[in-house]
């Protein structure tokens, strides 16, 4: 009886260790998921200690170089506590006020490239015309002087 459970735990072992894990499913993206996933930038809006505003964006630019080239694209996942959209965000590029903000349909393509596609958030497409940037630009969310947030970008890459 002894000699049969080292056996048998072995095989357990390793039998444990070929079943599919997390990481098996990271490996599966294109080279589009993946640009998208290194272009993932995050923004955490609070009100003292409590959490206001989680906002996701994505530069849609070196994402897909062909289809965004003329102006600066972002794809915005928002979760806003108080249920507010991005329409009541004042939302700057460089200081440069957007161009144009679209709200997202369900079955839209491109939520398909946030990795956390959650179903209470709202998704937009975010538009910048004429917007000068000297290797980095700096995307800035506010909806009053006490919540607001900013991320930069290395266009240079």
């Amino acid at each position: 009886m002894r000699y049969w459970l080292f056996p048998v735990l072995v095989l357990i072992l390793f039998s444990a260790c070929s079943r599919d894990t997390a990481y098996k499913y990271f490996t599966k993206l294109d080279s589009r998921h993946e640009r998208a996933v290194t272009q993932l930038r995050r923004i955490t809006l609070k009100e003292g200690e409590r959490t206001e505003a989680l906002i996701s964006i994505i530069y849609l630019n070196p994402v897909d170089p062909e289809l965004y080239r003329r102006q600066h694209f972002f794809f915005v996942a928002l979760y806003d506590k108080r249920g507010t959209g991005l329409d009541a965000y004042r939302i700057t590029l460089n200081g440069k006020v957007a161009a144009g903000v679209a709200q997202l349909d369900d079955d839209c393509d491109l939520r398909s490239l946030m990795p956390l596609n959650n179903p209470w958030n709202a998704y937009y497409e975010v538009v910048f015309d004429g917007v000068k940037d000297d290797g980095n630009i700096t995307l800035r969310f506010e909806t009053d002087p006490s919540l607001q947030g900013e991320v930069t970008y290395d266009t240079d890459q």
